[in-house]
């Protein structure tokens, strides 16, 4: 059942995301009840709430990754604000996208 309610929001993630271009990917983990968002800069705001519903429905850890280019703790800050205290986050220095 549990692997039911992660598919679901795994596949709400992914609709609300599917435009955005810092969208990078969703895997579940149904072993632990939970899944893992790839994101690249600053999730929006109809993605973290998808995350925070996620969380309160029983999903954990519902952990968001998100790369950025410059990581200081005051762009970590910016981030966390529009998150919350509800998602857990992690914070990888990354490289510029390279021109297609």
């Amino acid at each position: 059942m549990a692997q039911n309610v992660i598919d679901v929001f795994a596949q709400e993630v992914e609709a609300v995301a599917q435009n955005s271009p810092n969208y990078c990917n969703v895997a579940i983990d149904g072993f632990h009840d939970g899944m893992t968002v790839w994101w690249h800069g600053t999730p929006s705001p109809t993605v973290l709430g998808v995350l925070a519903r996620a969380r309160q429905a029983g999903i954990t850890p519902v952990v968001l990754d998100i790369g950025i280019l410059m990581a200081t703790p005051q762009s970590e800050a910016a981030v966390r604000a529009v998150a919350g205290n509800g998602v857990p986050l992690h914070f990888t220095q990354t490289e510029a996208p390279s021109p297609a």
